[in-house]
């Protein structure tokens, strides 16, 4: 592993700063290449294309259509969906076959290789299936089309314009979904057959709990569909240029010393990352000068080398640099060198508060177990203490605000309350409970400690791995204790009894802990995965970069080398029929 500073000891730190730089090369692809493209072959591709542009201006027409009776099949009474529902699926047809036949082949590649595709994409697929178990008749035809239409919009990334519409199309989209989490909850969808899945212990978990989950999920992630549209048209307006932002395919970036005294050694990316093609080198632009006399006679060789080259993608300009004085509480957080006893007492502190979590949440309730309890939250509480005063404070609210963080943090606030009440709020528990969180806080921002910080906390790269694995461990005791050991207890309780129009429904502790669980542990799993094969220590793992291409300026340098080959050949006709058979 590259370590940030080779020498053991940083650059003076009145000098150093950081900014953030590529932590892999970039890829390019063909922006050309599309779905219709590839499967239709060319007369067949013409007459499709001339009967979009006759008949475009009917699709969000149908679609709007669509979405009125897509609201009446889950709002009428079961006879009259089930007859409603293949009309609806039919209105469905169109605009999806439309939004697929302009995907982007080569760009979808990109994207299938995203978490931000296959976590949508396995929540969508976890609808289409515990819906059409729960319905069991003909408005599964529309289920599935739902499904289809869902999995074209994450796919939406591939079109490089329409933010409007697509923003739109994605609001729309969330509020029906939380319309039907509603009709869902208070059962006022017409024959739907809930099922228990899950039974132990005295709790259950049902198909209707694990919907109201999964459409509840599905309708954020529209949500900030839409917002990241919004934001990009925004900055579309002030950003001058004809450069494109993608919002499905982002990468992964690092903190990178900048600053006198810093060598090439030093840094993340000793050198400048050059393109990552994916291509083979005949499709690079390759320039030759011709030994011919005649400089302007070309052959069908010179014509071969006039290929445009595929489209680069590169990451956004950050001019941000993040000075490591600047903390949260420049008092704690400043650059001086801790003394040994320091450090000693920190890491003291941490390690006292991290071994007692377990015990804090699971012990009997006693006098030694309030004891340990509070041992383990204020140790706790000191070291994550220190370690927010020590934040960059720009990172730090970088961090704070972006989606990654603000979804995984409040569902483990959800899941910590929810916690804390099935042990009955007693001290000891809560106190651990409470340490549990913060550990999941202080992995969350260690993105905001910079390199030289770390280097002064002496934090190590393992670290925030270990405070992963404690959520995961404590999550599976519970698991173990509820369902066959029942050992500490474990209550169950209503936790809000909601009454709207006439109907009730009623929302239970254990059942929403288990929602929020399993969200939690695939995202985990992601940040696991990041921390175990990033390549460098200095690698972020919830910020990510985001890219952009200028799709338009390639597009202008395709019509000229198209209207050079066009021009060559012409050139090349008349000097061919002069060469004897």
């Amino acid at each position: 592993m590259i370590r940030p500073f080779a020498t053991g000891e940083p650059p003076p730190p009145l000098a150093l700063s950081y900014e953030t730089v590529l932590c892999t090369e970039l890829p390019a692809f063909d922006p050309v290449p599309t779905l219709r493209s590839v499967l239709l072959k060319p007369p067949h591709l013409k007459r499709f294309e001339y009967f979009l542009r006759k008949t475009g201006w009917l699709t969000m027409p149908i679609y709007g259509c669509g979405l009125i009776l897509r609201v009446v099949v889950c709002s009428a009474p079961a006879p009259l969906g089930r007859l409603l529902a293949p009309w609806a699926a039919i209105l469905h047809i169109p605009p999806c076959i439309v939004f697929a036949a302009g995907i982007r082949v080569e760009f979808v590649k990109l994207i299938l290789s995203a978490f931000d595709f296959w976590f949508p994409f396995a929540a969508n697929t976890m609808f289409m299936i515990m819906f059409s178990i729960v319905l069991r008749d003909l408005r599964v035809l529309l289920v599935v089309l739902v499904w289809v239409a869902f999995g074209c919009s994450f796919l939406q990334e591939t079109y490089f314009r329409d933010s409007r519409n697509i923003a739109m199309s994605a609001f729309v989209e969330a509020f029906l979904l939380v319309l039907l989490m509603g009709s869902i909850s208070l059962n006022i969808m017409d024959e739907v057959y809930h099922t228990d899945l899950i039974v132990a212990g005295g709790h259950s978990l049902s198909t209707k709990d694990v919907l109201v989950n999964v459409i509840g999920t599905m309708a954020t992630l529209m949500i900030r569909t839409m917002y990241r549209r919004l934001r990009l048209m925004k900055r579309q307006r002030k950003v001058k240029g004809t450069a494109v932002q993608s919002l499905g395919y982002r990468c992964f970036i690092a903190l990178n010393p900048v600053g006198p005294g810093v060598s090439a050694n030093n840094r993340v990316v000793p050198h400048p990352l050059g393109p990552m093609l994916f291509f083979s080198s005949k499709s690079m632009l390759v320039r030759k000068k011709t030994t011919r006399p005649c400089a302007g006679v070309m052959d069908s060789r010179h014509l071969s080398s006039l290929v445009l080259p595929p489209l680069q993608i590169h990451l956004v300009n950050d001019s941000r640099r993040y000075d490591p004085r600047d903390t949260l509480w420049r008092r704690v957080g400043s650059l001086d060198t801790l003394n040994g006893w320091q450090v000693s007492g920190l890491h003291l502190c941490a390690v006292t508060g991290f071994v007692l979590t377990v015990p804090s949440i699971f012990i009997p309730p006693s006098r030694a177990s309030d004891a340990i309890g509070t041992l383990c939250l204020v140790t706790t509480a000191l070291f994550h203490g220190v370690s927010m005063s020590c934040c960059q404070r720009v990172l730090l609210k970088r961090v704070g605000v972006s989606f990654d963080y603000l979804f995984l943090v409040l569902q483990l606030i959800a899941a910590h309350l929810c916690l804390a009440d099935i042990f009955s709020w007693r001290w000891a528990s809560t106190c651990g409970v409470a340490a549990s969180y913060l550990w999941a806080q202080w992995t969350l921002t260690i993105d905001s400690l910079t390199p030289t910080m770390r280097q002064r906390l002496h934090v190590k790269s393992w670290m925030p791995t270990c405070c992963i694995v404690l959520f995961i461990v404590i999550q599976l005791l519970v698991l173990l204790d509820m369902m066959l050991l029942d050992f500490s207890k474990i209550r169950d309780r209503v936790f809000w009894d909601l009454e709207f129009l006439g109907r009730r429904a009623q929302f239970r502790v254990v059942t929403f802990l288990w929602s929020r669980v399993v969200t939690i542990f695939i995202w985990y799993g992601r940040l696991l995965y990041i921390l175990v094969t990033r390549v460098h220590e200095n690698t972020l793992i919830i910020l990510r970069g985001n890219v952009e291409f200028d799709y338009h300026t390639w597009r202008l340098q395709a019509n000229m080398a198209r209207e050079t080959r066009r021009r060559a050949k012409c050139v090349i006709s008349p000097v061919n029929s002069t060469i004897p058979e």
